[in-house]
C-alpha cells in the first residue's frame, strides 16, 4: 500500500472529546462554507468516502470503536479551520501536508493542543493570503520549537503570493510567539 506524495496523512485519537466535539468513536473534519472540496479520505478502518461539500453527512464519520486512527485524504481540499472548536483535541499528528491548502479563513489548527508535526514537506499555500493563528494554542507543537521553526521556514519559501509583505508580518509575529514561550 504504497502512499501518494499529493495526501494529507493525519493520525487522530477519537477519545480526546471536548466541548463541541463529536462523540468519542467519531471525527468530523473542520470544513468550512467557503471551502472547495473534491477528495476522497481514507478513514483508516476499510472505509473509503468522497467529500464535495462542506456539509454532507460524510464529512463525520463513525468507527465501530473508539481508538486512534491514521486518515488519508487526496485530492481537492481548500479550507480547513478548527478554529478553537470542534475536534480540535483528536487530531494528534500531522505527517505529510501533501497537496492540503488550508485557506484563507485563519485559525487553521488553533486549539489543537494535542497536535505535533512530523511532516517533511508543506502545505500548498497556493492562495493563501493569511496564517494568522494557524498554530494557536498548539502547545506540544509549540514545546517542539525547533521543527515548527524549520515549518515556518519551508513555508516561507513556498511562499509565492501577491500578498507576501502581509503574510511576512504573520510569519514573523508567529516566530516571535514561538521564540518567547517557556517550556
Amino acid at each position: 500500500n504504497e502512499v501518494s506524495t499529493t495526501s494529507l496523512i493525519s493520525r487522530w485519537n477519537t477519545t480526546k472529546t471536548s466541548s463541541g466535539s463529536s462523540a468519542s468513536n467519531q471525527i468530523t473534519l473542520p470544513l468550512e462554507t467557503t471551502g472547495n472540496y473534491n477528495f476522497m479520505i481514507n478513514w483508516g478502518d476499510g472505509v473509503i468516502n468522497t467529500i464535495t461539500s462542506y456539509n454532507q453527512q460524510e464529512v463525520t464519520h463513525t468507527y465501530s470503536s473508539s481508538g486512534i486512527y491514521t486518515l488519508n485524504i487526496s485530492g481537492t481540499i481548500i479550507g480547513w479551520s478548527f478554529n478553537d472548536y470542534g475536534d480540535r483535541l483528536k487530531i494528534i499528528e500531522i505527517s505529510q501536508w501533501g497537496s492540503f491548502n488550508p485557506g484563507n479563513s485563519g485559525n487553521n489548527f488553533a486549539g489543537c493542543s494535542n497536535l505535533v508535526l512530523t511532516a517533511t514537506d508543506v502545505p500548498d499555500l497556493n492562495g493563501v493570503e493569511t496564517l494568522s493563528g494557524i498554530f494557536s494554542k498548539c502547545i506540544k507543537i509549540n514545546k517542539n520549537q525547533e521543527v515548527v521553526l524549520r515549518q515556518i521556514e519551508k513555508l516561507e519559501e513556498s511562499l509565492e503570493i501577491s500578498n507576501l509583505v502581509k503574510m511576512q508580518r504573520e510569519i514573523d509575529m508567529i516566530k516571535n510567539i514561538l521564540l518567547t514561550q517557556d517550556d
